[in-house]
């Protein structure tokens, strides 16, 4: 969080934040969870992207913790079929962006409530 707010601070252009569920990039290491996403993206006014084990059926429930996208790494490169497996990352997003937020919503039953941030500039 402090990293967030630092470089927050120091005016960067965007933050990632990750790995939000658990990811074969990081074993043994337990997902930081939508919980930080949440308050990360509350601190900051840099756009937040999260990364991590995101899967298209979880692009609601982040976006809705404030983060303004998601990178989608294995759930594209390792899709059977890469171009649906993109559209779906790409539906789920439009279908939040396209909807009146009323409340945030969803629930997060994959992650512990820990998060950090990466920090790029």
């Amino acid at each position: 969080m402090a990293d967030a707010a630092s470089g927050d601070a120091d005016g960067i252009a965007w933050l990632v934040a990750g790995h939000i569920f658990t990811t074969p990039s990081h074993p043994g290491e337990p997902p930081r969870g939508s919980a930080l996403l949440r308050d990360i993206c509350a601190a900051v006014s840099a756009p937040v992207i999260a990364i991590g084990g995101i899967r298209a059926v979880d692009v609601p429930l982040l976006l809705g913790a404030g983060a303004y996208g998601v990178a989608a790494i294995r759930g594209i490169w390792r899709a059977a079929d890469a171009d649906r497996a993109a559209a779906e990352y790409l539906s789920a997003h439009d279908t939040v962006r396209d909807t009146p937020r009323v409340g945030q919503g969803g629930s997060d039953t994959r992650t512990g409530e820990r998060a950090g941030p990466s920090r790029t500039a």
